[in-house]
């Protein structure tokens, strides 16, 4: 009897088990379909604001993409700031999949409270005076710290090879000036918080999701 019931559940349930296990996997393909389906159906998310004088931003700065690019891109960050670590990569990603038609500036916003946050946007300003803002950038965005010394540490690992020229740029009138320009056209925005990103006049305070979605109807326009 045990022998028969035995036999019986190997020829049934095994075959049973098959056919659920299937139907499973075609409901869960059929469900990562619809769930990309609708994300790409839905509409892209609304900018809280506007900026006309959006092109005096990039006109002096330096961009990471095409001087004429027909979308251009503009973050306002802070080192310190844990959402801005999480917006860098994806912004990255957004210029770098449309790298002829999309630049990318950043600029730097360190707010009030956030005392690493100040030397860390000097750093990537004397880091760009060696052509190595980018990579600085990077770094800084993975950084365990943001004390003086990683700093220092940090701005090596870039490739900032002129240390006495990267320290006296720490130290300079002329990168506090770059810095509380970058501020100043801050507050022109309307920056309450970082990371406040702008695609061409249109102004997202945080990340949106669905950012790449503004991206693509600005650039079929």
């Amino acid at each position: 009897m045990t022998t028969h019931v035995k036999s019986f559940a190997e020829r049934w349930l095994g075959p049973i088990t098959a056919v659920s296990l299937g139907a499973a996997a075609v409901g869960l393909t059929g469900m990562n379909v619809y769930s990309t389906y609708r994300r790409w159906n839905e509409p892209p998310p609304e900018p809280t604001g506007s900026f006309g004088e959006w092109r005096s931003l990039v006109a002096s700065a330096e961009r990471r993409g095409p001087a004429n690019a027909k979308v251009n891109i503009v973050m306002f960050t802070d080192y310190e700031c844990p959402a801005c670590r999480t917006a860098n990569p994806v912004l990255r990603r957004i210029q770098r999949n449309h790298a002829e038609q999309v630049s990318l500036t950043l600029m730097h916003y360190p707010l009030e409270g956030h005392l690493a946050a100040r030397p860390a946007a000097l750093s990537a300003i004397c880091a760009a005076e060696q052509g190595r803002l980018w990579q600085m950038d990077s770094a800084l965005v993975r950084a365990q710290s943001l004390a003086p010394r990683a700093l220092w540490s940090i701005a090596r690992t870039s490739g900032v090879v002129d240390s006495a020229a990267f320290a006296r740029c720490m130290e300079s009138t002329d990168a506090a000036a770059r810095l509380e320009s970058d501020m100043a056209q801050g507050g022109r925005v309307g920056v309450i918080a970082t990371p406040t990103i702008l695609v061409n006049d249109a102004i997202f305070t945080g990340l949106p999701p669905r950012l790449d979605r503004v991206v693509s109807a600005m650039l079929e326009r």
